[in-house]
């Protein structure tokens, strides 16, 4: 048998089609396929006069379809499997190695006209009569727009998820499902100049507008606001989200782009997501919150935690940064920072919580005698116990079979040892014992380079 491959799925052995089955790797003819007419397409479906064929997974096979075999197209569009023919839009799950495979069968998408159906980017689709949202929330589906002109109505080629017609700009937003409505499109703009996820800038010969998606999501809100005093040959966007600049001001959206006098520009630099300085001053951003500060040492400060908006440190202590109800910076007494894990003061021991992006004292621990174990920034102990926080999201793991006095970390994450065992991780993050192996002479076994030991050692070798 001389298969000749038609596609990545599909082979041709003189009269006969085959299937190539997906799980097994091996080829299975289906004698329904015409070998004169058939022809592979993507996503592992086929067709020819009669008929189209996709892989079942339930049934493992490859399957002759309802579908219309003459009217019959796979449409271009990366975010989901999507065919027609000349009685609707059908969406396919697929499974994924180098090529996705779609698994029939397919679901009608419901309610919409197929012949005139055209998807204009990930976030957008028009009928001849109806402009879309395409929705992915447990599978694929439309939404229409209610008010959109489909005669006048285009997207953005520079941010997919902006659309307007004649007289409106709508706003797709990627996270909360719903479609931001500006009712009165801007005059005059020529170009989406930058785009960040929450924030839209649109930029023209002269204007600047910044198109302001609420950051939660909850009711949907959108404005438009102009940006009048911002010069909008030089304007640009910086790495803290809402605040931009011009050659003369900063300007921060939480004070709806007002420009923010007292940063000297000469000396101005972000230092952090949430976090800025010059010479003089430090200040803090977050939501539609900021502050100014002349306390914590511009030159030193720097996060606790690598992109953090809360924590900080000086050359002189710890601060955290306040903005629920008011922004405020509070002074953290005796706090020393052990690691990006663990911090302690006189009072009690803290591990950092990812949920509630606060660090959270650890009960019943004295701080006196807590210290890392050594080489293991997520592991401390007392003395008797192990603390060992492997997710930050998750309560403390309170290790007692250990010997908390003589524990070292050979490999973080990975190895340890005490005076009397070895220890290595276990995938589900449990510390399980080598049986057999001496801790006085262990050493981790050598791991293969990665891809960034190799350039490292390229780079060396230049």
């Amino acid at each position: 048998m001389s298969i000749e491959p038609l596609g990545p799925y599909y082979g041709r052995d003189g009269d006969q089609i085959y299937g190539l089955d997906p799980e097994e790797g091996d080829w299975r003819a289906f004698a329904v396929a015409d070998p004169i007419s058939f022809e592979a397409l993507r996503h592992g479906i086929g067709r020819d006069r009669h008929a189209v064929y996709a892989f079942s997974c339930e049934e493992g096979a490859y399957m002759k379809t309802n579908l219309d075999a003459a009217s019959f197209k796979v449409l271009d569009f990366a975010g989901c499997i999507l065919v027609r023919d000349k009685a609707g839009i059908y969406f396919a799950l697929g499974t994924t190695d180098d090529e996705p495979l779609a698994q029939y069968p397919f679901r009608h998408l419901e309610g919409v006209e197929p012949e005139s159906f055209e998807i204009l980017n990930p976030f957008f689709a028009t009928t001849k009569s109806v402009v879309y949202r395409l929705v992915f929330e447990g599978g694929f589906a439309v939404e229409p727009i209610v008010g959109a002109d489909v005669s006048s109505f285009a997207v953005s080629q520079v941010c997919d998820n902006i659309g307007w017609d004649s007289d409106q700009l709508f706003l797709a937003s990627p996270y909360d499902g719903f479609v931001g409505i500006v009712p009165k499109k801007p005059p005059g703009f020529e170009q989406l100049k930058l785009h960040d996820g929450f924030l839209n800038y649109l930029v023209g010969a002269n204007t600047v507008y910044a198109l302001v998606v609420d950051a939660e999501g909850t009711h949907g809100r959108v404005e438009l606001i102009e940006l009048a005093s911002v010069n909008a040959q030089s304007f640009a966007t910086t790495s803290i989200r809402g605040l931009v600049r011009d050659r003369s001001h900063h300007y921060w959206s939480g004070h709806r782009y007002a420009p923010v006098d007292a940063i000297d520009l000469g000396t101005f630099r972000i230092v952090a997501k949430s976090l800025a300085c010059d010479d003089g001053a430090c200040y803090f951003f977050a939501g539609d919150k900021m502050l100014r500060s002349t306390q914590p040492d511009p030159e030193s400060i720097q996060p606790v935690r690598r992109a953090c908006r809360k924590y900080f440190k000086d050359k002189e202590g710890v601060y955290v940064f306040v903005f629920e109800e008011e922004a405020r910076l509070e002074r953290w007494d005796g706090a020393d920072v052990l690691s990006d894990i663990f911090v302690k003061d006189k009072k009690a021991v803290y591990r950092f919580d990812a949920q509630s992006d606060a660090y959270v004292p650890i009960e019943g621990v004295d701080p006196a005698l807590f210290a890392l174990v050594p080489k293991d920034p997520k592991m401390g102990t007392d003395g008797t116990t192990v603390f060992d926080v492997r997710s930050e999201g998750e309560p403390t793991h309170r290790l007692t079979d250990v010997d908390a006095k003589t524990l070292v970390c050979l490999e973080p994450g990975k190895y340890y040892r005490d005076d009397t065992r070895v220890y290595k991780r276990a995938f589900d993050g449990v510390l399980t014992v080598l049986e057999g192996e001496d801790p006085a002479t262990f050493s981790p076994p050598a791991r293969p380079p990665t891809l960034r030991d190799k350039l490292r050692a390229r780079a060396v070798g230049r």
